[in-house]
């Protein structure tokens, strides 16, 4: 944002909310840029192979994000 502000060559003491900054820019904020992507490699990861490791942690971890418990038989490395 700071960045932003300064190319637009807006003062520290001028109020101008992030919002508008971000219209001005015609930019998105940086946390919808970090969830598009993480969506985009969420998106990758689950269609790979289901014997691929990754998607079988992915997996894991969403199960457990929704309270299901891991096989008894599984460890952590």
């Amino acid at each position: 944002m700071r960045c932003q502000r300064r190319i637009l060559r807006i003062r520290w003491h001028d109020y101008i909310p992030n919002n508008e900054v971000l219209h001005r820019t015609g930019l998105l904020a940086a946390s919808s840029i970090v969830c598009k992507r993480r969506l985009g490699l969420f998106g990758h990861v689950a269609r790979l192979a289901d014997d691929v490791q990754a998607n079988r942690i992915l997996w894991t971890c969403c199960e457990a994000q929704d309270g299901v418990r891991p096989r008894s038989d599984w460890k952590r490395a």
